[in-house]
């Protein structure tokens, strides 16, 4: 039943502070409390161990394993922009774009929207389901909506966004599209196969060539 006092409290590495540190030395009666409260600040992805260390006005200290997992948010879309090329007036053209979580920690997702050109483009959800949104991805996850454009000018412009917990600003793709009431439809203009490992296969990118006249062509 004797009291104890605490001479030293400190907790290492640096990304882990104490906070409500009461002032020492400090005294406690028998069944007396006090509490420390620690912070964990991670500057890097991975997992740190550290010890909080109490150290008596005598005796050996007091050591608590203390570990904090830190993780990195982020995400890219694939693509970032994206020209549809052009198409028949009144015919519709579809791309496909993906959100993959690149980081080591899950990323909350608002269901993709068209902020601008809602009457030309169109969303429709693959995966998850529009009722499934907003969405919790983890690391490798992946959201995955197809526009759908349909022209009713000779260009047309829009923008698909979409909005995460990572970095507080929307992610913003935009879109863009042609179209002719005659002639030759080609689309898109151009096709960005992203990052393919040496020797393997990329995904296929389709190029659409498309008659506009009345007459075979």
């Amino acid at each position: 039943n004797s009291p104890i006092t605490l001479a030293l409290v400190v907790v290492t590495p640096g990304v882990f502070t104490l906070e409500n540190l009461p002032g020492l030395p400090l005294t406690l009666a028998a069944s007396q409390s006090v509490n420390v409260d620690l912070r964990f600040t991670p500057v890097a992805d991975g997992d740190v161990d550290g010890v909080l260390s109490l150290t008596p006005g005598a005796g050996d200290p007091y050591d608590v394993v203390v570990r904090g997992p830190g993780r990195v948010a982020s995400y890219g879309v694939n693509p970032g922009v994206f020209d549809f090329g052009t198409v028949c007036m009144g015919q519709a053209a579809v791309q496909r774009f993906e959100l993959t979580i690149t980081g080591s920690a899950d990323v909350q997702v608002s269901a993709p929207a068209i902020t601008a050109g809602a009457s030309i483009f169109a969303v429709t959800f693959i995966s998850p389901l529009a009722a499934d949104y907003p969405a919790s991805l983890p690391p490798g996850g992946m959201a995955v909506v197809d526009v759908t454009a349909t022209p009713t000018s000779a260009t047309a412009s829009g923008v698909l966004q979409i909005n995460t917990d990572v970095g507080g600003a929307a992610t913003e793709v935009a879109l863009s599209v042609s179209s002719i009431s005659s002639g030759v439809a080609v689309g898109p203009p151009t096709l960005d196969f992203g990052a393919v490992p040496v020797g393997s296969d990329s995904n296929p990118e389709t190029v659409t060539l498309s008659n506009c006249d009345p007459t075979d062509l």
